[in-house]
């Protein structure tokens, strides 16, 4: 027969056992749990960027698409808008651009004039 030490002892030594068991459980349970967060989170992230890529592409092309239908207006309205030194107006030149008139030797006169190296590309291009 055990002594009530003994008892005690082992009553002591099963409830550590078994709290151990218990810990190494909800670990195991925590782990799995945060793997299948961690896997859940590499499959959204992956999902965005295949969803930002497409949309970036989307928009470059909707971006190209619409600058080359909207600059060469843009800078004729932006143009005509600045005044020349000693209040010349740069309307009635850049008026003529519109309709494309403009060619020759007045091409470099309006290239000289103060503007954004894209407006000076635009106009190189509408004249050659």
């Amino acid at each position: 027969m055990r002594s009530k030490y003994q008892v005690y002892e082992k009553n002591c030594f099963d409830k550590q056992r078994e709290s151990a068991h218990r810990d190494a459980d909800r670990e195991r349970r925590l782990r799995m749990d945060s793997e299948t967060r961690a896997k859940q989170a590499i499959q959204e992230a992956t999902r965005c960027r295949s969803r930002l890529k497409l949309l970036t592409t989307e928009f470059a092309r909707f971006h190209l698409r619409w600058r080359s239908r909207i600059t060469p207006r843009y800078l004729i309205e932006e143009t005509s808008k600045i005044a020349l030194p000693g209040s010349i107006s740069r309307g009635p030149i850049l008026g003529k651009l519109e309709t494309y008139e403009v060619k020759g030797p007045a091409v470099p006169l309006i290239l000289s004039l103060p503007m954004t190296i894209l407006q000076k590309r635009w106009l190189y291009h509408q004249r050659n």
